[in-house]
């Protein structure tokens, strides 16, 4: 859920199917498993760097305040928001 000034907003359960073969790259698939909010993209840790890039949407279109939170770290897209991350531990 997210906690706006008016309350709890359901946003829905998500998952991360998480591969690793021997030498490589732990990579990670962000699924959306219900709810309004939509979430699809990869994760990924390489030693200590990693990236985020995933993308987050809705059919019904999201909430006037959580468009505005998540617009602090996240870039627009068409229909929602993507939240490209990445760096070191």
């Amino acid at each position: 859920a997210w906690w706006s000034p008016l309350g709890a907003h359901p946003l829905g359960s998500y998952a991360v199917e998480f591969e690793q073969l021997p030498g490589q790259t732990l990579t990670g698939k962000v699924v959306t498993v219900s709810g309004p909010v939509e979430a699809t993209g990869t994760i990924e840790l390489n030693g200590r760097r990693y990236t985020t890039d995933v993308m987050v949407s809705s059919k019904l279109g999201l909430e006037p305040q959580l468009r505005q939170a998540m617009s602090l770290l996240a870039q627009p897209i068409d229909d929602g928001f993507r939240i490209k991350l990445d760096g070191d531990f």
